[in-house]
């Protein structure tokens, strides 16, 4: 599924964040966002592949039953 309207592009420059950003869908729709932080010491050379993956920060867990689901997530 595209997750752009027709024109418009899936990656972003952050200034403030001195970063860029990619949005793309997984397999089950779901959107999913990377950051390449410039003031990290990370840079890579090449084609990228999922072991240049340094970290996690957040993710995010849409629910209309937000009291369930962080029972649910402490338990």
């Amino acid at each position: 599924a595209d997750l752009l309207r027709e024109g418009q592009v899936d990656t972003f420059h952050s200034t403030n964040w001195q970063a860029d950003q990619c949005y793309f869908a997984d397999p089950a729709g779901n959107i999913l966002e990377l950051i390449a932080r410039q003031t990290l010491p990370n840079e890579a050379s090449g084609a990228f592949t999922s072991d240049q993956i340094l970290c996690v920060s957040e993710v995010g867990l849409p629910t209309t039953a937000v009291a369930a689901t962080v029972a649910a997530l402490q338990a």
